[in-house]
Order: structure tokens, then C-alpha cells, then sequence
């Protein structure tokens, strides 16, 4: 090979070298800043005195007193507070994982529109500090040709934490 087709090669490689490194600086700057983020980020999940859960028209509340927490609706019935606390434990260390546009149709499928979802609101006093709607849940399909031996399902739920706006 001649001095000169030595260099044509460099040049084409210094080329190519530049040409990847610009495209992967160019994914980065479209890299979504929420996935990964906490969705709770702003709550202080100690200080919530009270859970609506809102379920085709209905909502159930949950407040806590100075006994525990308790369901108001009926006649201050005690709440699991296992349940409660394992709620709110799961939502102060969740995060958003892929963060979608969708539209309508796609939302719908999800799951993620008022009239289809779980509502989700978490309250001081009489300020909502988040609400989110809660899709479906759901998990990978398995086929035999998959092994499961390596973490088992992966389990998903839908949410919106802008009364269907958006999609997480």
C-alpha cells in the first residue's frame, strides 16, 4: 500500500470517527431528563394526611388520625396499615421508566384517561400535593423459548401524572 493511500485511509477514518461522535452527542441532547426520575420527587410522602383513590366514579378516602389511618366513609373503620404504609413506601421510591407521546387512541389502550383509570390523590390537609392516574398493570409475555431464571416477569403500570396529559 503507497504513502498516499495511507493517508486517503486516515482521513477517511478521522472522518468517520468525528461523524459517530457527533451522532452520539446528538442522542444524548434528545435523552428524556424523566426516565429515572423519582415520581414523587416534591412530596414529602411523611407529611400526607390523606388518600383518595377514585375508581369508576367512586372515591374511597383514607385519612390518618392521631389512632391511625382510618377509612371516614365508614365510620372511621381502620385501615391496614401495612397496606398503607407499603403504598406509600412503593410511590416515594418509584421512578418513571419510559416516558411516552401518545395520543387518544394510544391512552386509551393504556388505559391512562380519567374515565378508565385508578385515580391516584395524595393530600395535606385540603391541598393535593400529586395526583396520577394509574393505567393497567402489566407484565411480559413469557413463551417457552424465554428463559425466566433471571429476575422473573417484568411488571409495568401505566400511569399519568398529569390526568392523562402525559404518559410514564
Amino acid at each position: 500500500m503507497s504513502g498516499k493511500n495511507m493517508i486517503i485511509l486516515a482521513i477517511a477514518a478521522i472522518l468517520v470517527g468525528a461523524l459517530a461522535l457527533r451522532k452520539s452527542r446528538d442522542k444524548d441532547s434528545f435523552e428524556n431528563t424523566e426516565t429515572g426520575r423519582k415520581i414523587l420527587a416534591e412530596v414529602n410522602i411523611n407529611k400526607i394526611d390523606r388518600i383518595e383513590i377514585e375508581e369508576n366514579g367512586i372515591i374511597t378516602s383514607i385519612s390518618k388520625t392521631d389512632t391511625g389511618w382510618v377509612i371516614p366513609s365508614k365510620f372511621n373503620y381502620p385501615a391496614d396499615f401495612r397496606k398503607v404504609r407499603n403504598l406509600l413506601l412503593k410511590l416515594e421510591t418509584a421512578t418513571f421508566g419510559q416516558v411516552l407521546s401518545v395520543n387518544e387512541t394510544q391512552k386509551k389502550s393504556m388505559k391512562v384517561t380519567p374515565s378508565l383509570a385508578t385515580g391516584l390523590r395524595l393530600m395535606i390537609g385540603e391541598d393535593i400535593k400529586t395526583e396520577l392516574l394509574l393505567g393497567e398493570t402489566r407484565k411480559r409475555k413469557v413463551t417457552t423459548t424465554q428463559p425466566t431464571a433471571y429476575g422473573g416477569l417484568a411488571q409495568r403500570r401505566s400511569l399519568s401524572a398529569e390526568r392523562g396529559h402525559t404518559a410514564h
